[in-house]
């Protein structure tokens, strides 16, 4: 937090504090540092990556799913933004809509077992 307060502008700042939230599950500060860094950087994902974690951890799936499209928007080269939309869209039973966000993200990041072992749980159940 002391490093938001001496560079309030340094939006690599606010990213380490929403990390640090997230780690110890502060919802008062990650929705800070999700505002923050959207006002700070509206074109970059990171902002609306925690934004849409924020409102996942809230039972907001669909507000969610709209931070995270908005983040795979902005970051299209990106893995996790569709990973992270397909947990999403799978919570709200958008099993199709999973699947694709699954398979795109295994397309972008092969090397990541993740989208694969979720795109394969999703097909088995």
């Amino acid at each position: 937090l002391k490093v938001t307060e001496q560079a309030p502008n340094d939006v690599n700042a606010w990213i380490k504090l929403a990390q640090a939230a997230w780690a110890v599950d502060d919802r008062i500060r990650l929705e800070k540092a999700a505002r923050r860094i959207r006002e700070l950087a509206p074109d970059r994902h990171e902002g609306y990556m925690v934004q849409g974690l924020v409102e996942q951890k809230a039972g907001r799936i669909d507000a969610a799913i709209s931070h995270f499209e908005r983040a795979a928007a902005l970051a299209p080269a990106r893995a996790l933004p569709l990973l992270m939309k397909g947990m999403a869209l799978e919570d709200s039973g958008e099993r199709d809509a999973a699947r694709q966000a699954y398979q795109r993200a295994s397309e972008l990041a092969p090397e990541d077992p993740r989208p694969g072992q979720l795109l394969s749980a999703l097909n088995a159940s």
